[in-house]
């Protein structure tokens, strides 16, 4: 690919380079000297110094810190910017860091940027922070979390962006060392635990919808939330909805406030399966992997989601235990415990340009056809299953599956060929520079 790239003009190497994924960017730095002028700046604002554990350019930000190839990466550029005088101009282009409360073992790493960054050689606009370490508490008074501080002190909301997440057992390190800095919160990714697992809400729901609704009211810049819900008490949550009004009425506030909010995924039990959350009118695209139950189901029905276009249901029913009966059956519905099927006949959201996701063994039977018959923006196209054996715009779960692993192949193949460049063409790219 490098021979034939330089016998173009720089003009066509820019514009092929430009779509080129960021691996294989860094990849053919490491084989061809040639394109290091026309590629550098692109490179360097492309690769960032957060592996495959930060994906910034995702709805929810999530981040995934088994990855140490970051770290990695990050030694052998500043030991190149030692030998090569034009590669040093590289941290100029670097915009994304990333650091994972769990990955920072090697006191090392955590030196080596806390001095990129206290020298003004890494000067980031996006900050991707992971809180996430259990088994002991975090200090964040170590050099690097004060370097990183300081850095956001320096900067305004529209200088940096943090892309944040937290397991419920960190959020108070994490709201306390990001005070101040709330409204550089751009994406964030929360996972909330119920039951006796949890040490932060102790089985108490109340507490829980505080500290989530606080959360949501300190960042008010938010673009991409995700909310995850673990239950790992059977038990819990036997309690009517109706016995948290005035707290879940402060939350739905705290929702509307987000002006700015363009994604939302929910997964798992949202406080109540029969919690329904008006969604805020700035979302664009919305994913609900939610337990839910026929009551949500009828507000969903009712309630226009204003400006969605891209929406993925994957519900699942929640148990018998959470339904209301009395409450189903003045809305007309008298369903059967054991079959809980039934029609909606029409929904109110018709701004949608993509659907997809899968219907609920238990609940509406004509969620598709109903959201086909209101939503023109379609065009009939979906990519949504409505039963296990239909099949989806031609093709079968079967099919679906067999691309689905296809994906995974050339996942597994780029990953081996970054690995044979790093090991074999490393040696070689500091004499290939000069």
């Amino acid at each position: 690919m490098s021979s034939t790239l330089t016998t173009l003009s720089p003009e066509l190497q820019y514009l092929i380079l430009n779509h080129l994924d960021s691996e294989d960017l860094f990849n053919l730095l490491f084989v061809c000297k040639s394109i290091y002028q026309i590629a550098h700046g692109e490179l360097g604002s492309t690769l960032g110094c957060v592996g495959r554990w930060a994906s910034v350019q995702g709805d929810s930000g999530k981040c995934r810190c088994k990855d140490k190839n970051s770290y990695k990466r990050l030694w052998q550029i500043n030991e190149i910017s030692q030998e090569s005088i034009p590669f040093d101009l590289k941290w100029e282009y670097i915009k994304t860091i990333g650091v994972c409360s769990q990955s920072l073992q090697e006191k090392a790493d955590c030196e080596l940027i806390a001095n990129l960054i206290d020298t003004g050689r890494l000067r980031p606009r996006s900050c991707v922070l992971k809180f996430n370490r259990r088994s002991e508490s975090m200090n964040i008074d170590d050099e690097l979390w004060k370097t990183l501080r300081e850095y956001f002190d320096s900067k305004g909301s529209n200088q940096l962006s943090l892309l944040i997440s937290i397991r419920d057992y960190n959020i108070s390190s994490a709201l306390h060392f990001i005070d101040g800095h709330c409204d550089k919160v751009t994406n964030l990714n929360i996972t909330l635990s119920f039951g006796r697992g949890s040490e932060m809400f102790n089985n108490n729901p109340e507490t829980l919808i505080s500290h989530l609704t606080n959360i949501l009211l300190t960042t008010p810049n938010l673009k991409h939330l995700e909310l995850s819900f673990t239950d790992p008490d059977k038990e819990y949550r036997n309690w009517p909805i109706q016995s948290l009004s005035k707290p879940l009425s402060k939350l739905q506030a705290a929702f509307d406030s987000l002006k700015r909010l363009h994604s939302l995924r929910i997964n798992g039990i949202f406080v109540h399966p029969s919690f329904f959350l008006k969604v805020p009118k700035s979302v664009r695209k919305l994913e609900l992997r939610c337990m839910t139950t026929p009551l949500w189901w009828l507000s969903f029905a009712t309630y226009p989601f204003h400006n969605v276009e891209d929406l993925v249901l994957y519900n699942k029913p929640g148990e018998f235990r959470w339904r209301d009966k009395q409450s189903e059956r003045i809305h007309g519905l008298d369903l059967d415990d054991s079959d809980c099927k039934f029609l909606l006949e029409s929904v109110s959201i018709s701004t949608l340009k993509r659907f997809s996701g899968r219907a609920p063994l238990c609940g509406p039977i004509d969620i598709l056809d109903c959201v086909l018959a209101n939503n023109k923006g379609l065009k009939g196209k979906h990519k949504f299953i409505k039963d296990c054996g239909n099949e989806l715009n031609g093709r079968t779960d079967v099919q679906c599956a067999k691309e689905f692993f296809k994906q995974c192949l050339k996942s597994l193949e780029k990953r081996v060929n970054e690995v044979y460049g790093q090991h074999y063409f490393y040696e070689d790219f500091l004499y290939e520079l000069d």
